[in-house]
């Protein structure tokens, strides 16, 4: 089982008898069911952990009688939330008899969700009756559903017309006859999030121009331009642009901020968008103009991952305005676009990742490393690392080893390279936690703090101990060096923060003593030629390093920060507090400006390398993206969790965002083009 942990390939096709294993292997492995005969549906009745998402789907040989057997007992449990059918098979027509659907609408209270693709309904009777057996489903997708007869449809739509209450409905490769039931059953002012074809709303412009104008509180819509547009005639953008166009100038809500065009099943997109072609430019800039005029946040352009780099520059040069005004977002879409994978038995404590390359690490406190590449969201290697949790981890600059320390004063270097591990030395910090690491930008030096207050720095070639300090009377909150490797800053927990020689271990600068309730955080510029604290009272002083004076100084905000960063070039300061996301701007020497760029509740915040891209995490847990330039949301990384953000980072030039939870769970968002 932990061999072939990270090829599910092979494991979803092997029958396994466990007797004795890991629980997050079978957690991991049976978290997604596709049930496929009768036997394969009474053995996952007997399941004794958590299922999210099951899936009944028939084969050639399997009769179409499977889709209307329902597990009761595993569905009664309340762990599985989202449900599908799937049929691979041209003839057999569903029908549920009442008792299920009466079995269903009693113990089917916890699926939010309905997936049904190619399956064949008696009638229109049996299609609606199944739809209202899930009494809290918010979520439908039908994909080449269709039903036999449609008689008695009009004396049932009457009594089930306010019960569907939805938020969210796809009409992607629906069948017309499907579609118009679901717009008959469907209560329109609950939807938030629209998703249909080009082709459908063309086939049925009544229909939408109705149900959109109902739509009161819709904030997304997505259009798909699918592959009839261009396998036979790849000039067919224009048209496609065009239908697109046609569908905003219908009757919009004002509550829309969100409009989504998929390209991702679109054949040859290279060819599609050639700027040389005049109708599709003025198709380009008419559908542009209805965009801006809808009032938007964001507009996302969904192209396929591996035509999203060639694209991405083609797709802005035809919507300058939009780009302009940084309301444009290129997105890719599989398996980077989201995935969230439940890796470690405990919470994650750790979390090191290369700004640049795909590299991520993490650490939990069931003592295991996972290495993960960020371009495929997959597991690498993963090993147990140390005898107790695992407290800090930090990169080379590199990437080829890593650093990482435990709850029992060991602290372990590793080489990495091509997924494989291989210990290269074993220091020793003590008998106390090492809580923090730091591995110089320059490859000259390696920085531990204990929970002591002990801080030790190490050569990074030879592992030999270099010096030991103790900065303070109190334990280390934080640790931070130079981008030029020169200077080596430490916060203590009590306000603390002296910036040493970080060859020499000389004191250098005392922070504390003029900043009105101690230090919190502190930065260098990307220069490292100043460096910044903020007190938790939200005062901010910049300091020169080479006259060793204060420059600048500004206390008019009181509001607690709990993080601190300088946007690209240094000469723009942004302060991460409880209630907003303040930016100060280093005008002169002695004037900083100050402006807010985010008002709300914000519980934690991290920043991409270029200073372009923020990431907010509020206390609900929930998880946005933003642009630092002018405030606007880019879109959800996660929503509403019950678990804790713990740690987060931008990875592959701030093409994906990596997020680390309370539970153990390991994330990875793909927006790998932003402007």
């Amino acid at each position: 089982m932990e061999w072939l942990l990270n090829d599910r390939a092979t494991l979803r096709s092997c029958s396994l008898v466990s007797r004795s294993c890991r629980l997050r292997a079978m957690y991991y492995l049976l978290r997604f069911v596709r049930i496929n005969s009768r036997e394969s549906l009474n053995k996952i009745c007997t399941l004794w952990f958590p299922v999210e998402s099951i899936t009944v789907s028939t084969l050639p040989n399997t009769p179409s009688t499977l889709l209307e057997v329902v597990p009761v007992s595993l569905i009664k449990r309340g762990d599985v939330r989202r449900w599908g059918m799937q049929s691979r098979i041209s003839s057999g027509w569903v029908s549920f008899s009442l008792p299920t659907l009466s079995c269903l609408k009693a113990c089917a209270t916890s699926i939010q969700e309905l997936y049904m693709e190619n399956v064949g309904f008696s009638s229109g009777v049996d299609f609606i009756r199944y739809l209202f057996a899930f009494p809290c489903v918010r979520t439908v997708r039908c994909v080449g559903c269709q039903y036999r007869v449609g008689g008695g449809v009009k004396h049932l739509i009457p009594l089930y017309k306010r019960r569907l209450n939805l938020s969210i409905l796809s009409f992607v490769e629906m069948e017309p006859d499907i579609a118009a039931l679901l717009i008959q059953i469907t209560r329109p002012y609950t939807l938030t999030d629209l998703s249909f074809s080009v082709d459908w709303a063309t086939r049925m412009p009544e229909d939408v121009r109705a149900f959109l104008s109902e739509c009161r509180a819709l904030s997304a819509l997505s259009i798909l331009l699918d592959d009839s547009h261009f396998r036979q005639n790849p000039d067919a953008l224009p048209s496609a642009l065009a239908s697109a166009a046609e569908i905003l100038k219908l009757a919009l809500p004002p509550s829309l901020r969100k409009v989504r065009i998929n390209f991702s099943r679109s054949g040859n997109i290279r060819v599609a968008i050639r700027l040389a072609d005049a109708r599709a430019l003025h198709c380009c800039h008419d559908l542009e103009r209805l965009l801006l005029s809808l009032r938007l946040d964001a507009v996302t352009i969904i192209v396929p991952h591996h035509a999203l780099y060639c694209d991405s520059e083609a797709f802005g040069g035809i919507f300058p305005v939009l780009r302009h005004r940084g309301l444009l977002v290129i997105d890719g879409c599989g398996e980077l676009n989201q995935q969230l994978v439940r890796c470690h038995d405990g919470p994650v404590t750790a979390l090191a990742a290369s700004s640049h390359s795909g590299t991520v690490a993490s650490g939990s406190t069931d003592s295991t490393i996972i290495l993960w590449d960020a371009g495929s969201c997959s597991i690498t290697r993963e090993w147990v690392a140390h005898e107790g949790p695992v407290c800090s981890l930090s990169l080379s600059p590199d990437n080829q080893r890593l650093l990482s320390s435990s709850s029992q004063g060991e602290i372990i270097i590793w080489r990495i390279t091509r997924g494989e591990f291989k210990r290269l030395a074993t220091l020793s910090a003590g008998d106390n936690t090492v809580k923090l690491s730091a591995w110089s930008p320059d490859d000259a030096v390696l920085v531990s703090g204990s929970e002591d207050g002990v801080l030790r720095t190490w050569d990074a070639s030879t592992y030999r101990l270099s010096y030991v300090l103790r900065p303070h009377n109190s334990g280390l909150r934080s640790v931070d060096i130079s981008p030029d490797g020169r200077w080596l800053a430490v916060v203590g927990t009590k306000g603390g923060c002296l910036v040493y020689h970080s060859r020499s271990g000389d004191i250098h600068l005392d922070l504390a003593s003029g900043i009105r309730g101690g230090v919190r955080t502190i930065r260098f510029t990307p220069d490292s030629s100043r460096v910044a604290g903020v007190s938790p009272l939200g005062c901010v002083q910049v300091w020169n390093l080479a006259s060793s004076s204060m420059v600048m100084c500004y206390d008019e905000v009181l509001r607690p920060v709990h993080d601190l960063q300088f946007l690209l070039g240094g000469s723009e300061l942004l302060a991460f507090s409880t209630a907003a996301i303040d930016i100060y701007g280093l005008v002169s020497e002695d004037h900083i400006s100050s402006r807010i760029l985010r008002a709300g509740n914000i519980r934690s915040a991290f920043l991409s390398a270029d200073g372009k891209l923020a990431v907010t995490a509020s206390p609900s847990n929930a998880v946005h993206l933003w642009r630092t330039g002018d405030a606007g949301c880019v879109g959800p990384v996660q929503k509403r969790r019950s678990d804790k953000l713990v740690h987060g980072a931008f990875v592959m030039d701030a093409r994906v965002v990596v997020t680390a939870w309370e539970d153990g769970s390991v994330g990875f968002k793909g927006v790998l083009c932003v402007w």
